[in-house]
């Protein structure tokens, strides 16, 4: 699975994509999700959201723990 972000990207608009893809019943059958942030300009993602998503993906991983995650971005922040 391939995601592209660009521009401004919240926490409210990672916590849905994570929500969306973990969250369907195909999950366990993939390999891996690129989460690209290449075009990202601006990221508004709380301690709080970051930490939700985190325990999304912990409780995901559970269910694919073959799942390889890729982020790739060049800020600092989003890395």
């Amino acid at each position: 699975m391939y995601r592209k972000y660009r521009g401004l990207v919240t926490g409210k608009e990672i916590l849905k994509a994570t929500e969306e893809v973990e969250g369907d019943s195909r999950f366990d059958q993939i390999h891996y999700v690129i989460n690209d942030f290449l075009e990202v300009t601006e990221q508004l993602i709380s301690p709080k959201e970051i930490r939700i998503t985190a325990a999304i993906d912990k409780a995901a991983a559970l269910y694919n723990p073959d799942v390889m995650v890729a982020i790739v971005a060049t800020e600092q922040a989003i890395q």
